[in-house]
């Protein structure tokens, strides 16, 4: 016959899984808090560098702004020509020397009077950028940009730079632009060594000798005698690409009219006229000018000549003259140069390469 064994209390096995059931709980949600505490706190540490590295960026940014916009204010370099025996000359535009602009980053770099630390606000935050590793290799600077902040900095960013210093501006070769002026009265017809007049004209205040000598009028206008050949005639063409002309005499006849453009400069050597018109709204530079006839002359411009005689009472002369050669009033000669732009003087240097980014914590 088969026994039946009576159940005991089952309390305390009862007690002993909730007890367990408990302690797994916890650890579970402990666990899980402790997961999500120091997920929080990382996730709070990531957006306060990201901050930080933004305001780094910015303060950058800010310094290359400031350098790309740099313009070197002195005027120790100015805009020249070389003329032709190769001599430097600085251009002029309206009595004033043209000082070269030196615009951008190497020009900030190559005034060492110029910050090599600069400290923005930033949200609040102070930032300082340095220029590190500055080195100079021949139109080419290599630095370093490094951004932290001044006060519990985390972060630092670091930008390599290569930095051209740009083309221009080039001597200009050739360009005709005299120094001094020599002296000018403003008469029409000027002599440097004799003025043999008839007596009818010598009251004629277009007539006057001036101080400076013949050569020295040659070499201000910058002419040689030796380029002389041919003669000028009424059939000669005034090209406006040449502004100087070089001849041995004039060939006019009693019915002729030889015109000198204004802005034209022509060199005689030797003129002896007999009749015939001569305008002259440029200038004229005769070495040896010798008037017999009836010639005309209408001067709007003027006449330089070493030895001037006119001979004749039966010469007619229209000056209306006054002209300066410096300001060409009145027609007459100025020395050309080239049309300058913006560009001619103005050299622009650029961030040629970013070489390297990073930042270090």
């Amino acid at each position: 016959m088969r026994q039946t064994i009576p159940i005991k209390n089952e309390k305390g096995a009862a007690l002993l899984l909730t007890l367990f059931i408990i302690v797994f709980v916890s650890i579970v949600g402990a666990g899980l808090l402790n997961t999500t505490f120091y997920g929080k706190k990382t996730n709070v540490t990531a957006l306060s560098e990201q901050q930080e590295f933004y305001k780094l960026e910015g303060a950058i940014d800010l310094f290359i702004s400031e350098m790309n916009h740099y313009q070197d204010s002195s005027e120790n370099d100015v805009l020249k020509y070389k003329d032709g025996n190769g001599n430097l000359h600085p251009i002029t535009e309206n009595g004033e020397q043209i000082p070269i602009v030196k615009k951008g980053p190497f020009f900030y770099l190559a005034n060492n009077t110029n910050p090599r630390v600069q400290t923005y606000n930033i949200d609040g935050e102070l930032i300082e950028v340095h220029i590190l590793n500055e080195t100079l290799t021949g139109d080419v600077y290599n630095i370093t940009l490094n951004a932290k902040q001044v006060a519990n900095s985390k972060l630092q960013r670091n930008i390599d730079l290569k930095i051209n210093r740009g083309t221009g501006p080039t001597i200009f070769e050739g360009v005709e632009v005299p120094a001094p002026i020599p002296p000018f009265t403003g008469s029409a017809v000027q002599a440097t060594k004799k003025l043999d007049l008839n007596p009818n004209l010598r009251e004629n205040p277009a007539f006057t000798m001036i101080g400076t000598s013949f050569a020295e009028i040659l070499s201000f206008y910058q002419l040689q005698p030796s380029l002389a050949s041919g003669n000028l005639n009424s059939a000669y063409k005034f090209d406006s690409t040449k502004n100087k002309h070089h001849f041995n005499s004039i060939s006019i006849g009693n019915h002729d009219t030889i015109t000198i453009p204004e802005g034209h400069l022509v060199y005689i050597q030797q003129f002896h006229s007999t009749g015939g018109t001569l305008v002259i709204n440029g200038f004229l530079i005769i070495n040896d000018l010798k008037v017999t006839g009836n010639g005309k002359f209408n001067l709007v411009g003027a006449l330089i000549g070493q030895d001037v005689e006119f001979g004749s009472n039966a010469i007619t002369i229209d000056a209306r003259a006054g002209v300066n050669p410096d300001t060409g009033e009145g027609g007459g000669y100025k020395p050309p140069r080239p049309t300058i732009t913006e560009s001619d003087y103005t050299v622009s240097s650029d961030i040629d390469t970013i070489l390297d980014m990073r930042t270090e914590r």
